[in-house]
């Protein structure tokens, strides 16, 4: 984490690049790597070959994103799939709930400007 503030404070303060360009090249980098569909698939499958009916809704969720273009309006629908597997999750003992609140979170810095910067 203290690497990548200081990424951050470096090229805001000392390269003077806008945090806004910041956040536009870390989206589009995330969109053109499919970085929450790769991650969600390898680290799901990771944790457990078993899927509930609510984890195969949420492949479908992650999917669904990867496909279409890189908007608010898609990274909110993703958001609000992550928080529905996890409000029917959060009691549970189930092997991923780590994996989608950290995807939860890292979609959450990409989503707010004036957050860190999700760069790694």
């Amino acid at each position: 984490m203290a690497l990548r503030d200081n990424l951050l404070y470096q090229l805001v303060n000392e390269h003077k690049i806008e945090k806004s360009a910041l956040m536009a090249s870390t989206r589009e980098t995330l969109k053109e790597t499919n970085y929450f569909l790769n991650h969600w698939n390898q680290q799901s499958n990771n944790a457990s070959f078993f899927k509930t009916a609510a984890t195969r809704e949420l492949d479908q969720v992650f999917l669904t994103h990867s496909e279409k273009k890189s908007s608010n309006k898609n990274d909110q629908d993703l958001l609000n799939g992550l928080n529905h597997w996890l409000s029917l999750k959060n009691n549970s003992n189930s092997k991923r709930l780590q994996l989608v609140t950290s995807i939860k979170d890292t979609l959450t810095q990409t989503m707010e400007p004036e957050r860190k910067i999700f760069l790694g």
